[in-house]
C-alpha cells in the first residue's frame, strides 16, 4: 500500500518519505535487491526537492526513516550538495549550513555536521546577529539529529550525553 501512496504524495519531499519506509519493510523480506531499488528510488525523488535547504532536510528524513542501513547512500547523497552549498549567499546559504549540518548529525557524522555548521560563520552578506542566530539554530538542531541518532543506534548513555549538553546550551 505504501508504494501506490507514495505515487500519490502531494511533493516529492512526501514521496520519498513514504519510499523510505517502504525500504524499511522491505529489508525484513529475502529480497535485498528490491529493497536498494526502492531506497535509490527515495534517494532520487528527495534529490528531485527545488530549495536546497528542503532538499537536504529531504534526505536527512528518508535517511532517518530508512534506518543506520541507508546512511551511506544519504551520506553519498549529500555530498553534492556541499558543492551547491558554496553557491548559495546570505541567509539562504546559512540555511542550507544548517540542513546540511543537522543531515550529517543525523548520520552521526559528526565531523562533517562541524564543518557544515562553520560554513554559517563565513557567509557574507548577513548581520552578525542573524550569523550568531544561525548558528545557534544550527548547533541544537544538529544536536537533537545526533541524539536521534545515537538513541536509534543504541548508544542511550552517549545520546542522553547530548541531549544533556543542548540543555546546557538552552537553560544557561
Amino acid at each position: 500500500k505504501l508504494d501506490g501512496l507514495a505515487k500519490q504524495a502531494k511533493n516529492n519531499a512526501a514521496s520519498a518519505n513514504l519510499l523510505a519506509l517502504v525500504y524499511r519493510s522491505k529489508q525484513f523480506t529475502a529480497d535485498a535487491a528490491a529493497a536498494n531499488a526502492v531506497l535509490d528510488a527515495a534517494l532520487a525523488t528527495a534529490a528531485k526537492v527545488p530549495d536546497l535547504p528542503a532538499r537536504i532536510s529531504a534526505l536527512q528524513s528518508v535517511g532517518e526513516l530508512a534506518g543506520v542501513a541507508a546512511g551511506a547512500p544519504v551520506q553519498k547523497a549529500l555530498q553534492p550538495l556541499e558543492a551547491a552549498l558554496q553557491l548559495e549567499k546570505g541567509n539562504a546559504r546559512q540555511q542550507a549550513a544548517s540542513a546540511l549540518s543537522a543531515a550529517y548529525a543525523s548520520l552521526g557524522d559528526s565531523g562533517k555536521a562541524d564543518s557544515a555548521r562553520r560554513l554559517i560563520a563565513t557567509t557574507a552578506g548577513v548581520t552578525p546577529a542573524e550569523t550568531h542566530t544561525a548558528s545557534a539554530q544550527a548547533l541544537v538542531a544538529s544536536d537533537i539529529a545526533l541524539a536521534r541518532h545515537l538513541h536509534g543506534s543504541g548508544f542511550s548513555g552517549q545520546a542522553e550525553s547530548v541531549l544533556i549538553r543542548i540543555a546546557g546550551y538552552l537553560f544557561t
